[in-house]
């Protein structure tokens, strides 16, 4: 009964704000990728499908996916420290169901702060989340490009992310919002904002 309509567009708070990183020329990981463990160093990846259930480690620093980066169903992915760039509205990271993420973005240099970002103004495009067993989650995650969409059943625990879409869809997804408050606070706290 309190649902607003028509409502103003606030301004984009990270819009111009956040550093565009320089592209590579060459791809420091493409193609399709076997095996069950995998480290990927910061830069440009292209085009990758990782076949299996891989476990999938990103080291901490800026990595560049260009084109689809095609993870299968079940992987585990763990990146700490780590900063996402989708330099046009072929790129994207999926996951085919059943997967665990751990991601958090770095904690200082240009992308503090910062755990996905795409620069604004492109073509409107999806980005899907398929089915989780888990996402842990912390950062901005800037895709004003995005069309989002939470398919199957999404499980996230995050404690500080900002989503920053186009549009977002949520077909079913259990959120779960840790403490937000300093000091132990449990104050939990969902803001939306159009």
């Amino acid at each position: 009964s309190k649902l607003e309509k028509g409502c103003a567009v606030e301004p984009d708070p990270y819009a111009g704000k956040i550093p565009t990183p320089s592209i590579p020329g060459s791809c420091t990981t493409s193609g399709a990728r076997d095996g069950s463990n995998h480290v990927l160093q910061p830069g440009k990846h292209c085009s990758v499908n990782f076949n299996g259930t891989p476990t999938i480690t990103f080291a901490p620093g800026l990595h560049i996916i260009s084109g689809p980066m095609m993870i299968g169903s079940g992987a585990n992915i763990v990146a700490e420290g780590v900063t996402f760039y989708f330099p046009d509205s072929n790129s994207e990271l999926r996951a085919n169901g059943q997967l665990r993420i751990k991601a958090t973005a770095p904690t200082s240099g240009p992308y503090a702060g910062i755990l996905m970002f795409e620069k604004a103004g492109g073509n409107k495009t999806p980005f899907i989340f398929n089915g989780s067993l888990g996402e842990q989650l912390e950062g901005v995650i800037y895709l004003p490009n995005r069309n989002v969409t939470y398919n199957s059943k999404t499980n996230i625990q995050s404690n500080r992310i900002s989503l920053v879409a186009n549009t977002v869809i949520v077909n079913n997804a259990n959120w779960n919002f840790q403490g937000f408050g300093s000091g132990g606070n449990e104050e939990r706290m969902v803001y939306l904002s159009r």
